[in-house]
């Protein structure tokens, strides 16, 4: 024991050591052409000239170097309105050809210096700044200088660590649910510090005013950066320079109280429950005084915290499809979701956590259900469906219990008359979600964010088309192409499986290539046959028609509610759905893939190295490309 323990130790100095040296060199080989014909700023001020008259008038900055200049950023200094410069510049590439390389970026009367990272060896520059956006322009220059990057540094860190853990540290195989708790805790923490004081996830904007609003409590001081964060409409910034600037500016704006309103929904309701870790978090950041920047990430951090916990407890306890439920939510989805203002992370994990309750009494060889797991898992799926209503009717999956169980004949009553009463009530509440408000007569009770739409209109059609209805809804479902992911049509050209699993929503999406990686390995452990399935109750063919309509019916409601809510009124398309919407249904259709005939018998932990390995490489890939490369690094 004292030999293993001193070579352990030994071991890890080294891959210590080994980590520092790798990040070291990462950061000498960004930084090379400084090290080796670095300058500071060298100011172009001088080449500016005027082209055009009136509106049309521009300023051009246009330099030659005598010898090739390598271009780390380019920096602009004034005063200006909301706009757009361009930047164009004669490369030399490493077949030592020229050609032309382009780049646009704004300005915003918030800053007075605007980067640009170039990060290529020129032989010409040429800057056009538009007169309309331009106030004053005090100077114009490029800069190449060795700079440590510590967010290049901690990511490299991190993915380094992993790799250590995965390949070298058997006892995190051996329990995956701590991996995933050193994972996310890792990542997710580099997401928080990443994502600024600004909205990247869908309708953020709409999601913080919620948990804003929330957090407040009876009193709601809105402050003119929190007025900002809600329109949506923070300054775009794509280096670490104009971060920093964005951060000040915050600051300053949310210590302006622009309105003060009485908070007419106070109380904890169906639809603030998915808000409730972000608005716990944001209260605790509102008393502890934090600048408005910090309060942001502090209310994030809340969100995330609660995912991590109840996914940590949902991957411990699962029974069934366990590497495949490790897998998915270390995906870059969910994980981008869990540090964003939105109440998906919430539902995915609440449900997923019900749901492998409910498959652990459900699949067990024990003759009795556990009431405690019972209760727990009903609570659950009802916490996470409350706050997005098309969930609630997971709640059926519980009449499983007395068909499959051998209990007494009156029990088994009971407990079918107690989950179809509950099943009956929820059924009434989700009906009246959508009839009350036209009862009350607002006949056009909709999505905001919907367009032309028209509830009461929209269910009045249908009711007048049921055949088209139904024609349009079997038909939009199983297309598996009408996923929206931001409203811009070339985002939706990507695989089902890539906008579910691998969307950072506006900042984008991981290519089609990326399914060289990600259908193979969930391939795998679909069909993956752990240690222990032996011991486990196999599905009849009766239960499992009732599983996939179950699954069915949630699939609908989705589908509906939004034809319903969020598209035009007769549309013969159904807009607004997105692949995300079926994250808390990805754990349960899992479980319908039993592996009778067709099963994968591997080692159990060269299976979690594979796992571990997989998501590692996506999230460093997702992470680097949209949230550090062009922006942070």
């Amino acid at each position: 024991m004292k030999l293993s323990g001193r070579i352990g130790k030994w071991k890890r100095i080294f891959a210590a050591a080994t980590i520092i040296l790798l990040t070291a060199c990462v950061e000498i080989g960004f930084n090379r052409p400084a090290i080796l014909d670095g300058y500071e700023e060298l100011n172009l001020s001088q080449y500016m000239e005027t082209e055009g008259t009136g509106e049309d008038q521009s300023y051009v900055i246009e330099y030659r170097p005598s010898e090739e200049l390598f271009v780390k950023q380019l920096k602009i200094c004034g005063i200006f309105s909301t706009g757009d410069y361009t930047v164009k510049c004669i490369i030399r590439n490493d077949f030592d050809q020229e050609e032309e390389y382009s780049v646009t970026d704004t300005v915003h009367p918030w800053f007075t210096e605007f980067y640009t990272n170039i990060n290529k060896q020129i032989t010409s520059i040429r800057i056009t700044l538009p007169g309309s956006c331009c106030s004053e322009i005090w100077s114009v220059s490029v800069s190449d200088q060795v700079e440590i990057n510590k967010y290049r540094v901690v990511l490299v860190c991190l993915v380094l660590i992993l790799l250590y853990i995965i390949f070298f540290e058997p006892a995190f195989r051996k329990k995956t649910e701590y991996f995933f708790l050193l994972f996310s805790l890792s990542f997710g923490g580099f997401l928080l510090l990443s994502g600024q004081p600004r909205c990247n996830a869908w309708d953020e904007q709409t999601h913080f005013q919620n948990a804003y609003l929330l957090a407040s409590g009876r009193t709601v001081e809105w402050n003119e950066a929190a007025e900002w964060m809600k329109a949506a409409k923070t300054v775009k910034c794509n280096t670490k320079a104009e971060y920093a600037q964005l951060r000040k500016v915050m600051d300053e704006k949310g210590k302006n109280i622009t309105a003060v309103e009485k908070n007419g929904n106070m109380g904890i309701t169906h639809a603030s429950v998915g808000y409730l870790p972000s608005a716990i978090f944001l209260k605790i950041g509102m008393c502890m005084g934090l600048p408005f920047s910090e309060l942001v990430l502090f209310g994030r951090m809340g969100n995330l915290l609660a995912y991590i916990l109840v996914m940590f407890w949902a991957i411990r306890l699962a029974k069934r499809k366990k590497l495949f439920l490790f897998f998915v939510a270390m995906m870059p989805t969910p994980l981008f979701l869990a540090c964003s203002y939105t109440y998906d992370s919430v539902v995915f994990s609440f449900v997923t956590l019900g749901v492998v309750l409910w498959a652990n009494e459900m699949f067990s060889e024990k003759t009795r259900y556990r009431k405690g797991p019972f209760i727990l898992s009903l609570f659950l799926i009802l916490a996470g469906g409350v706050t997005k209503i098309v969930y609630v009717p997971l709640v059926v999956i519980w009449l499983m219990a007395p068909w499959i169980k051998q209990i007494g004949k009156k029990k088994k009553m009971a407990a079918g008359v107690g989950v179809l009463t509950v099943c009956a009530i929820l059924g009434v509440i989700v009906v009246s979600y959508w009839l009350l408000p036209i009862l009350n007569g607002n006949r056009f009770f909709a999505d905001m964010r919907g367009g032309e739409t028209d509830l009461a209109a929209q269910l009045f059609s249908m009711l007048r088309h049921p055949l088209a209805s139904v024609k349009m809804l079997v038909r939009d479902i199983f297309s598996l192409d009408n996923f929206r992911n931001s409203g811009i049509a070339a985002y939706n050209n990507f695989f089902a499986g890539n906008l579910m699993f691998l969307n950072y929503y506006l900042l984008g999406v991981m290519g089609d290539k990326w399914c060289i990686i990600l259908i193979p390995i969930m391939t795998v452990l679909l069909l993956y046959r752990e240690e222990g399935m032996a011991k486990q109750r196999m599905m009849g063919r009766k239960q499992q028609v009732f599983m996939i309509m179950v699954l069915l019916l949630v699939i609908g409601i989705i589908w509906i509610s939004m034809y319903l809510v969020f598209t035009p009124v007769g549309s013969t398309q159904i807009a607004g759905v997105q692949a995300r919407y079926y994250l808390p249904l990805v754990y349960f259709a899992a479980l319908l893939i039993q592996n009778r005939k067709i099963s994968i018998t591997a080692d159990g932990e060269g299976m979690a190295k594979m796992t571990m390995t997989a998501a590692l490489v996506l999230e460093a890939v997702s992470l680097y490309e949209f949230m550090q490369k062009g922006r942070l690094f």
